[in-house]
């Protein structure tokens, strides 16, 4: 733990007489400096490391919206990724929400083929075609 010292000059009269003690310069108020300087470069590596998680995660948290109708003679339509960031990576989600269906049911909605900048989506139901939102996010670290 450290502890801040409070350091005082050593004054002395005209006449040799002691006004005010000094701190003495000691190998115990040299390491406790020792010691504060190491836990303030321990604190900011943990900051630092901490900041750059942050960024990363919020780097990685850009959330996509792509709204798209999908046929039923789309067995497998491509869609690509609007995005200012480029994904490096195709570990991304792909979260599907159905907004509207036409002429049936839209089943299960599947998502493959994943790219940097894009990836395949078909349904298995009986709708003749499907408004979906799809949500993209990470792949970007």
């Amino acid at each position: 733990m450290y502890n801040k010292t409070n350091w005082q000059d050593h004054v002395v009269d005209q006449n040799g007489q002691v006004i005010q003690e000094g701190t003495p310069l000691s190998a115990k108020n040299l390491n406790n400096i020792e010691q504060g300087v190491f836990i303030s470069n321990a604190l900011n590596a943990v900051m630092a490391q901490f900041n750059r998680l942050l960024l990363d995660r919020i780097n990685e948290n850009e959330v996509v919206t792509i709204t798209d109708t999908i046929t039923g003679a789309d067995t497998d339509k491509s869609v690509v990724i609007p995005s200012n960031k480029l994904r490096n990576r195709t570990t991304y989600n792909v979260t599907p929400v159905i907004v509207s269906t036409t002429g049936g049911t839209a089943g299960d909605i599947i998502v493959s083929a994943k790219q940097a900048n894009g990836f395949k989506v078909k349904y298995t139901g009986t709708a003749t075609s499907i408004t979906v939102a799809l949500y993209v996010q990470g792949g970007m670290l």
